[in-house]
């Protein structure tokens, strides 16, 4: 782990748990976390940001949350998701990411300039340290999250998975497995999964702990305004001394100098 990534473990809010178990004889994998905690930290951001978050974008934002947490969770530890899906009704793009190593999550409702289109899309990328992103976009036909995802994991993922809500906000998601039990899979009603642990033999695999957090700093913020300074800085900053700049995932406001902005600058030419 990284200096970088030890510091966001250790900085900000308390994570929640996520716990990942085997159901036994199903061969299928149980995901679950109570988001409750990690919801409490997403409003405080967005009311420290003064940014307000109407329903139905609220709710679609707090899906994709847990969604990409517990998906993270079911994937190798190394490996970080983003997903962007692009819905229709209600017309907007939620952004979420998650990464177990960081031990972090973060997303942003975008409805503004967002194209107008017989369908949405999923648009997926996997990314580890050093290696080529992957990448996954399906059509996108629903209007909520969870089945949305459910989606993704029949035409990307190539197996089942289902999303329940067992409590208020706590959610559980179970995959299939190689020889999985998919019948069952498919029967399940919430009322079954709220009772899992006492109609199934259930294997505790491990734990890994998330945090609404974005841990963005003007190097990660550079690369967006890249484009914008391709022909100088004059044109940005117009005379002015300092520019807001907008975090893309998190919307955290800072206000940037033109000299701080030509130190980003030369450290990536150097890193580069």
């Amino acid at each position: 782990m990284s200096a970088n990534e030890t510091n966001a473990v250790e900085d900000g809010p308390s994570p929640i748990v996520v716990s990942s178990l085997f159901v036994r004889e199903r061969n299928a994998l149980a995901v679950r976390a109570d988001f409750a905690p990690l919801y409490v930290d997403y409003y405080l951001h967005w009311l420290d940001q003064n940014i307000a978050q109407e329903e139905p974008y609220d709710g679609l934002l707090k899906h994709a949350l847990a969604a990409v947490v517990l998906h993270a969770t079911t994937r190798p530890w190394k490996e970080t998701h983003a997903w962007t899906m692009n819905f229709q009704s209600p017309l907007c793009n939620v952004f979420a990411t998650a990464s177990s190593l960081a031990e972090n999550v973060i997303g942003r409702v975008f409805t503004h300039d967002v194209k107008e289109a017989p369908r949405g899309l999923f648009h997926a990328q996997t990314t580890v340290r050093n290696e080529t992103p992957r990448y996954s976009a399906i059509p996108l036909d629903h209007s909520t999250v969870f089945p949305a995802v459910e989606t993704f994991y029949l035409m990307s993922e190539q197996r089942r998975a289902r999303i329940f809500e067992v409590n208020d906000e706590d959610y559980v998601m179970i995959s299939a497995q190689p020889g999985c039990d998919v019948q069952w899979l498919e029967s399940l009603t919430t009322e079954d999964v709220r009772r899992l642990d006492r109609i199934e033999q259930l294997s505790l695999l491990e734990t890994r702990k998330f945090r609404f957090h974005c841990g963005c700093s003007l190097e990660r913020i550079f690369p967006a305004l890249a484009p914008l300074i391709a022909n100088g800085l004059d044109d940005l900053f117009q005379g002015d001394h300092a520019i807001t700049v907008t975090c893309p995932r998190c919307g955290i406001r800072r206000r940037l100098t033109r000299e701080q902005l030509e130190d980003v600058q030369k450290r990536a030419d150097v890193e580069g």
